[in-house]
């Protein structure tokens, strides 16, 4: 898990130039966070990725323009058990792994600090 971690974090390494892209109409939640597609420099969709690697779920109670594409990205990570669906069922090691994930974000963004 954690090698899967640092491939996520080398897909957005610290100064990558992201580009980001707001749909018309659906700027924000109801909760006031931004709602955007981030894509990276060779035009990939940071969204798109975590969800079909299992690591993001489309959220269907706010539509966005691609939620049908999520969705079936989502059902396929789901599936074929791709990230954290490989933890759903243990939810003890579930929590162990997740902490030590969150532990080593916390280091990784401390140290570029």
């Amino acid at each position: 898990m954690v090698l899967i971690l640092g491939s996520i974090i080398e897909l957005v390494l610290p100064g990558t130039l992201l580009n980001i892209e707001l749909e018309k109409g659906n700027e924000e939640d109801p909760y006031g966070r931004t709602l955007a597609y981030v894509y990276l420099p060779d035009g990939r969709c940071v969204n798109e990725i975590m969800v079909a690697e299992g690591y993001a779920k489309p959220y269907s109670r706010f539509y966005c323009s691609e939620l049908r594409n999520y969705q079936i990205l989502n059902m396929k990570a789901k599936n074929e058990k791709r990230g954290l669906y490989q933890l759903v069922g243990n939810f003890e090691k579930a929590i162990i792994i997740l902490t030590i994930i969150l532990c080593s974000i916390y280091l990784f963004l401390y140290a570029l600090f």
